[in-house]
């Protein structure tokens, strides 16, 4: 079956989500006034055309145009977290281009005008997608806990696929499955993938390769020659000069105007974890950044004093009793790690790039995945890849994988991007699992909300 090409649907979306975000504004003005002032609404058309681009910008780094790819609720989700930035923009644009002839209640107004009409769109926008689009086929290959976890990562996330097939071989039988996926995925190591691949590209389906560690730290390659015979040059893992100055800029400049922002927030947060457990209130702890340098991370307090003095070194878990009253908010809200802004600007961490570990974590790690020493060839990172697509349930290899995917593909606007979904993170609690890692196929099929067929190494499921 021939791939979808859904991106004229998508960019459709796009800029009709910026288009409607313009006509909010227009509403809260009618909302507002009986009569529009003319210095007000001449304020709005001097910039209307800034905040259609600005729109479209932060739509586009959102994800906010994925209407049937994703769940309605994550759409909406992504779109108001860019509204939230958008108004925010809007303020600052309003201030320095008129002063106050752009009323500040107007912005107010015009977020929740905004969002009525983009919660309506969204809905309407998801019907068309599958009228246009009826659900699509999926055919997994891989070996049954791989799988497993495929399977439960589609549930908790995407309505795309009304149909999900999982093959453990290649045949002839799996074959005339292959033909009527949409999409197709497949391990780099599996013993078939060639074959896989040729059917794949002669009938125009969709391939996706789930990489090895070793495959990632491929990604980033130059086309050299050796006379007339062509070679594949790896970069060198890292940044060059250039990269780590602009990385720099980019840290100082951000993390001041962080501090700044968020100084109210320390100081509530300061107050709360003195009354319930006294000082100190920030917790500094050993880890590493670039080149294995030893540095002392900062985070509010979120356990008890002297917390690891019996247990060790040991990772926190959800019931961990260790944690304070205060300690399960700040966590929860990610509050805690605000004091890293500090590192940043002192230069120990970056604003991006994989999260700073203790020397012990390092070790043990390493033991089963080698490569988890590569993560310190960049600065420690306040967010990263593996923060902004990965889960507190997600699998350390996974983890490394995002962070080696980071480490090989690092651009300023990559740090940009990356930076806007944190934002919407920070705003959204951690998905629920709906399985735990106990659920296997064997479940499933006993599941009356499921439809499975069975067969020779393969089997199927639908809703």
């Amino acid at each position: 079956m021939k791939k979808r090409d859904t991106s004229g649907f998508n960019a459709l979306q796009l800029i009709s989500d910026a288009i409607l975000t313009v006509l909010g504004i227009v509403l809260a003005f009618h909302l507002r006034y009986e009569t529009i002032q003319e210095t007000n609404w001449q304020a709005f058309v001097d910039i209307w055309w800034i905040l259609l681009l600005g729109a479209i910008v932060l739509f586009y780094f959102f994800q906010s145009y994925h209407c049937g790819e994703k769940r309605v609720s994550d759409s909406v989700f992504a779109a108001i977290s860019a509204l939230l930035v958008l108004n925010v923009f809007t303020m600052a644009i309003t201030y320095f281009t008129r002063g106050f002839a752009y009323p500040r209640s107007i912005i107010a107004i015009s977020f929740f005008t905004q969002s009525g009409l983009l919660i309506i769109w969204k809905i309407i926008m998801h019907n068309i997608y599958f009228k246009l689009f009826p659900g699509k086929t999926i055919l997994v290959f891989g070996n049954q806990v791989d799988n497993e976890r495929i399977f439960f990562k589609l549930l908790s996330g995407n309505t795309e696929y009304n149909k999900k097939i999982f093959a453990e071989t290649y045949s002839e039988e799996v074959k005339e499955l292959l033909l009527q996926a949409n999409e197709v995925v497949v391990p780099m190591d599996f013993s078939y993938k060639e074959e896989i691949m040729k059917v794949c590209f002669e009938h125009e389906i969709q391939l996706s390769i789930r990489p090895t560690l070793h495959e990632v730290s491929m990604f980033a390659t130059e086309l050299g020659q050796i006379d007339d015979i062509p070679i594949l040059t790896t970069k060198p893992l890292g940044l060059n000069q250039v990269q780590r100055a602009l990385k720099r800029t980019f840290d100082i400049i951000t993390s001041a105007i962080s501090i700044i922002l968020l100084s109210p927030i320390y100081l509530g947060v300061t107050i709360a974890i003195a009354l319930e457990d006294g000082f100190p209130v920030f917790y500094k702890q050993e880890r590493l950044t670039l080149d294995n340098k030893v540095f002392h991370v900062m985070k509010f307090r979120t356990m008890i004093k002297n917390a690891e003095k019996e247990s060790g070194p040991v990772l926190a878990t959800g019931a961990d009793t260790r944690i304070t009253k205060v300690g399960r908010i700040l966590r929860a809200t990610r509050l805690d790690e605000f004091p890293q802004f500090i590192n940043v600007l002192t230069g120990d961490m970056s604003m991006v790039g994989p999260r700073p570990e203790r020397q012990f974590f390092i070790e043990e790690f390493s033991k089963d995945l080698p490569e988890f020493q590569y993560r310190t060839r960049v600065k420690a990172g306040i967010t990263g890849l593996g923060q902004v697509l990965g889960k507190y349930t997600t699998s350390p290899q996974d983890k490394l994988t995002f962070d080696m995917i980071y480490i090989r593909n690092y651009s300023f606007l990559f740090d940009i991007k990356i930076c806007f979904q944190t934002v919407q993170i920070l705003f959204s609690k951690t998905a629920a699992k709906g399985f735990t890692h106990e659920d296997t196929f064997q479940a499933i099929k006993q599941n009356d909300a499921y439809k499975v067929e069975e067969g020779q190494g393969y089997f199927i499921v639908k809703k």
